[in-house]
């Protein structure tokens, strides 16, 4: 006996029908094909499932109870299809998330631990790179989601802004300190700097903000990454605005940060995605991981 699935779904159809043109209407066949499948599958089963007159179509009393049967046959295959569907869906589920070296290697791994946990069946990707490569991977479609300060808006991108940062001067102690006390800008007026690159969006933010206060003279170093600003202040050659995502980069380093006031400079983190581009929801999960295990201290303010 070799009952198919089509041959089954064919017969509850025309039980419901009672009409083989509209159950061969539906089935997308021609009446006389679903009139040779029915007997088809009476010819297998060894007894007639209908009794045909010219007015309709009644189901036999045998048909009556192969029904039974078949409507649970086929409500058990299609369950079974649509759960195997669900797990290779799932198998098939890749995210890829980009951002600059400093949030990757502070901020992300307890969220990567997370998000594995939580979805053990998606395939994550993590691209540590710069910020304006972020931009443009996202809007390659190279990248799912970017993460980082991206201060100006870019066309055709969606920012959403996951947390707030601030500012923190960063210079040289014997233990890693993280003052209380803002230390104002005007403070900072005869300091030596350790800057990024002056088209860097963050670092003419500083800029400004120094040359409201009298700041004029030009920065001791200029360096392409946050580390190596780190590593210089460490050394003491110098002053560091950083963000505060960079807290936990200093930990266990000789650095003593203070938030920067008078005023506050609050700035956002974001998240950003190509507006055209229908995400797995997973996305928003790993977006979300990642707003809840930000420190306090990371947020600034």
């Amino acid at each position: 006996m070799n009952i198919s699935h089509r041959q089954l779904k064919a017969f509850l159809l025309l039980a419901q029908q009672r009409n083989f043109s509209r159950a061969a209407e539906q089935l997308h066949i021609a009446q006389s094909g679903l009139s040779l499948m029915i007997r088809e599958l009476e010819g297998q089963l060894g007894f007639r499932l209908f009794d045909r007159t010219t007015r309709q179509v009644t189901l036999t009393q045998f048909g009556a109870e192969f029904r039974a049967v078949a409507e649970q046959n086929v409500k058990r295959i299609e369950e079974i299809v649509e759960q195997v569907g669900r797990s290779a869906q799932r198998a098939n589920t890749t995210l890829s998330v980009g951002a600059p070296p400093l949030t990757c290697s502070y901020l992300l791994p307890p969220v990567v631990a997370a998000f594995e946990q939580r979805h053990p069946g998606v395939r994550l990707t993590i691209v540590d790179t710069d910020l304006p490569s972020v931009s443009s991977m996202v809007r390659a479609g190279h990248l799912d989601v970017g993460l980082g300060m991206f201060i100006k808006a870019a066309p055709g991108l969606l920012r959403q802004p996951l947390f707030h940062f601030s500012l923190v001067a960063a210079s040289a102690a014997p233990r890693f300190q993280l003052a209380r006390s803002p230390r104002s800008w005007s403070a900072l007026a005869g300091e030596s700097f350790i800057n990024l690159p002056f088209d860097n969006p963050l670092q003419q933010l500083i800029d400004k903000n120094l040359a409201l206060v009298g700041h004029e003279a030009p920065p001791r170093f200029v360096v392409n990454f946050i580390e190596t600003q780190i590593g210089l202040a460490e050394a003491g050659r110098g002053i560091a605005i950083l963000p505060s995502t960079a807290v936990p980069a200093c930990r266990g380093r000789g650095i003593r940060l203070e938030p920067l006031g008078s005023p506050l400079v609050e700035l956002e983190f974001y998240e950003l995605r190509d507006r055209g581009r229908k995400l797995p929801p997973c996305a928003d999960d790993f977006c979300d991981l990642l707003k809840r295990s930000i420190p306090r201290a990371v947020r600034g303010g």
